[in-house]
């Protein structure tokens, strides 16, 4: 019941190895072919974990019709394997697809995602449902208290050895300094975004890094 596919599994996350090297057309494409995989399968958890993992890959593509479709059909099967982990970054993502689509309320259900994660103890996304958290933070202007979730974020990614988002919080943290009148905390934190972009392979970070320096 709780087991997944191991090829549609192993797809969805190639495609955000994918997006994150660079190739944003090519995540799409593998996105789109663990989810095809995963109906053909007709086996819930599976197609789930696929369409969880496709809608990050959507949220970080900046694809937000996309977004709004994959998150639709997870919500529709969270109704008939509620699943807590899942549900969790789940809802975070329709939090931060709200803030963007111009909902400040979005934000509540993102700080409610975060919460369960520490309350349920399913911390496995929390790093990137606080990533999530930072930016809405950061697009309603409240810019100290997205530092505060950069900040946490960037402490658990140290402490679990957790680092495939390291460099994007460190771009939000810098953006968050700059516009707080903090110059020289922002250059650094940038800085950091970049290096360790460029260290991981993880060119699509860099750029937005290097676009935020600019």
């Amino acid at each position: 019941l709780y087991a997944q596919d191991p090829k549609a599994v192993c797809l969805v996350r190639l495609a955000w190895v994918d997006l994150w090297a660079g190739d944003a057309g090519r995540a799409d494409e593998r996105a789109r072919s663990a989810l095809e995989l995963a109906v053909n399968l007709d086996h819930l958890m599976t197609r789930w974990y696929v369409l969880t993992y496709a809608a990050i890959i959507a949220a970080e593509s900046e694809d937000l019709v996309r977004l709004a479709e994959l998150l639709g059909e997870a919500e529709l099967l969270g109704k008939r394997l509620p699943l807590r982990y899942l549900m969790i970054v789940g809802e975070a993502l329709r939090g931060w697809l709200d803030v963007c689509e111009g909902s400040p309320g979005g934000i509540e259900r993102i700080v409610q995602s975060v919460a369960r994660s520490r309350t349920d103890r399913e911390s496995l996304h929390l790093t990137y449902t606080l990533l999530l958290l930072a930016r809405a933070r950061s697009m309603t202007g409240e810019l100290q208290e997205g530092r505060a979730a950069t900040r946490e974020g960037l402490s658990l990614s140290h402490r679990r050895n957790q680092r495939y988002l390291e460099a994007e919080l460190w771009r939000v943290d810098g953006e968050l300094a700059y516009r707080s009148g903090e110059t020289e905390a922002a250059a650094d934190s940038l800085r950091r975004a970049v290096e360790i972009a460029s260290a991981q392979g993880a060119r699509w970070l860099e750029l937005r890094a290097l676009h935020s320096i600019v």
